[in-house]
C-alpha cells in the first residue's frame, strides 16, 4: 500500500480524487436521468420519441458490437431496477456498476482526506479490479462475437 504524500502536493491529489468522484457521479446521474425504450434504445425521457443516436464507431464501421456496446443501457437499467434487461444488454454491466460505485466511495473518502492534508492510503485494488474488469469485458466480447458468428 502506498501513501500519496511526501513529494506529492496535497492539492493535485485532492483535485484528482475530486475529478474522479465527479466523473462517477456524472455517470450515475446520467443513468438516473436517461431511460431505455421498448426497442432497447437509450433516450432522455422528455424526448422519448427521439432516441439517442448509435455512437459506437466500431459498430458503425463493422456492424458488430464492441466490448462496451450495451454498457450504457445496462447501467441505465440497473439504476432503474430492471435487472433482467441490464443482463440482456451487457453481462458485465453489474460489475461495471459496482466498480463505479466503489470508485465513487473510495475517491470521495480520499478527496476528503487529501483536502484536509491527511495521508491518503492507496492500495492496488483499483488497478487490479480495473484490469480484471477489462479482461471480463474482452472475454464477454469474444463470447458475444462467437455467438453472433454462429448465427
Amino acid at each position: 500500500m502506498r501513501l500519496e504524500t511526501g513529494n506529492t502536493p496535497a492539492r493535485p491529489v485532492a483535485v484528482h480524487h475530486f475529478s474522479m468522484m465527479l466523473l462517477c457521479t456524472g455517470v450515475l446521474l446520467a443513468s438516473l436521468l436517461l431511460g431505455v425504450n421498448a426497442r432497447g434504445q437509450a433516450y432522455l425521457p422528455p424526448f422519448g420519441a427521439h432516441p439517442m443516436p448509435e455512437i459506437c464507431p466500431f459498430k458503425r464501421a463493422t456492424g458488430w458490437p464492441c466490448a462496451g456496446c450495451g454498457l450504457t443501457r445496462s447501467t441505465i437499467s440497473i439504476t432503474h431496477g430492471d435487472w433482467r434487461r441490464a443482463w440482456h444488454f451487457h453481462r458485465v454491466g453489474f460489475l461495471v456498476y459496482l466498480f463505479i460505485l466503489g470508485q465513487l466511495l473510495y475517491n470521495g473518502f480520499a478527496w476528503q482526506r487529501a483536502r484536509r492534508g491527511a495521508e491518503v492510503a492507496r492500495g492496488r485494488w483499483t488497478e487490479y479490479s480495473a484490469f480484471a474488469l477489462l479482461a471480463l469485458l474482452l472475454a464477454n466480447w469474444a463470447w458475444t462475437l462467437t455467438a453472433l458468428a454462429r448465427g
